[in-house]
Formats: structure tokens, C-alpha cells, sequence
């Protein structure tokens, strides 16, 4: 049961498009579904991490988090400021540039070949770990911490039984990357029969996305 209640809340929680995941849809539409699963993974295992503190040691977490942030304001203050300045960038330059960042190869396809050698090896899986471990630093993560540990909690998952807290946090990774996998998919799968100026719509409509969440953060961080 708190396997499955993992999966319905980790997929539930993740309907709502976050950088992370818009980042694996990017991925999977630059080099295909293949190159971009094992991003997927890498965010899968921080996810699956998350929820198992989140269930097993909130308050620890919190009170650990919150010293952090008392002791070291400057390098928290800064991530976040790192954050939600790549956010903005990157959502910028997606929106502005007047070309698709894909181009079509000589049998119609799209030319990955700088791509390639960009995700190649261990690096897709090293930049999902990455990003969503710098998670921490955004001003949201406790109250994202609070509300997995709830759920798990309406589900009848209690600190003190390990193993329902192992199976709910494992469900979660799962139910995260089975939404983001399925939208790495159907982003691969309808790329390819779209036309530039329809790329480069769907480039404009990414690049308003990220800047988007950006922007929110900006604010969060402002009104704390």
C-alpha cells in the first residue's frame, strides 16, 4: 500500500511543470527519448532521498535546514540567487532567439552531433542528481519537504515504521519519473513531425515557462 500511495502522490506532485522536468523534456527533444531517460534517473534517486527524509525525519530536516540557513545566509541567498538567475536566462534566451535550437539533418531528421557529446557517458544522470539537489537551496523546498510528508502521512505512513517510509519514498521517486518519462516520450515522439516555425513556438512557449518559474521564485524570495 505505501508503495503504491508513493507512486499516486510522486506522479500527482509532479503534474504541475517544474524547471527539472521541463529541463528532461528539452533533453528529449534535442536528442531523443534514450539520451534523456538517464536524466530522469539521476532525479529519480534525489527524489526518492527527499521523501524518505521528509517521512522518516521532517522536524530533523527542518531544524537541520533552518540552522543552515542562519549560519551561512550569504551562500543560501546566493544559490538562490544563482537559481533564479539561470531560470530567467535560460527562459529568456529561449523566448528571444529567433531560431530553433534544432536543425534538421540531411534525411529530415535532427542533428544531434554537438548534443551527443554533451550526454554521452554519465552525464545526463550526473545532471539530474545535480539540479535537484539544488533544490535545497530554493526558498520552496520545506514547504515541498511538509507536503510529501503529509500525504505519507494521510496514507497511513508514520515516522517510526521504516519499512512503509522505504516503500512510500521509493514509490514517490517512481511516480515522479514515470510523469516525467512519459513527457519525455511524447515530447520525442511529436517533435519530429513538427515544422520550424512550430519549434520554434514551442521553444517560445518553453523559454515563458522557465522564465515563469523564475520570476515566482524571485518574488517568494523577496517576501521572506
Amino acid at each position: 500500500m505505501s508503495l503504491f500511495a508513493g507512486i499516486l502522490i510522486g506522479f500527482i506532485l509532479a503534474l504541475p511543470p517544474g524547471g527539472i522536468v521541463l529541463v528532461g523534456m528539452n533533453l528529449a527533444m534535442q536528442g531523443g527519448f534514450r539520451r534523456a531517460v538517464p536524466y530522469a534517473w539521476g532525479t529519480m534517486l534525489v527524489d526518492t532521498a527527499y521523501a524518505l527524509l521528509a517521512v522518516l525525519g521532517a522536524g530533523v530536516v527542518v531544524h537541520a535546514y533552518k540552522s543552515v540557513v542562519a549560519s551561512l545566509p550569504v551562500l543560501v541567498i546566493g544559490m538562490q540567487a544563482v537559481i533564479i538567475t539561470a531560470l530567467l536566462g535560460y527562459g529568456l534566451y529561449l523566448f528571444l532567439r529567433r531560431t530553433p535550437t534544432l536543425t534538421r539533418d540531411a534525411n529530415g531528421g535532427f542533428d544531434t552531433g554537438r548534443l551527443h557529446t554533451r550526454t554521452r557517458g554519465k552525464a545526463p544522470f550526473l545532471l539530474g542528481v545535480g539540479l535537484n539537489i539544488s533544490n535545497i537551496f530554493s526558498p520552496t523546498f520545506l514547504a515541498a519537504l511538509a507536503i510529501v510528508a503529509t500525504q505519507a502521512h494521510a496514507f497511513g505512513v508514520r515516522p517510526g515504521n521504516t519499512l512503509d517510509a522505504v516503500l512510500y519514498a521509493i514509490g514517490f521517486g517512481i511516480g515522479n519519473t514515470l510523469y516525467m518519462q512519459i513527457g519525455m516520450k511524447l515530447v520525442e515522439k511529436y517533435t519530429s513531425r513538427l515544422q520550424p516555425r512550430h519549434l520554434l513556438g514551442v521553444q517560445k512557449i518553453a523559454g515563458i515557462a522557465f522564465a515563469a518559474i523564475g520570476g515566482m521564485l524571485f518574488v517568494y524570495v523577496v517576501q521572506q
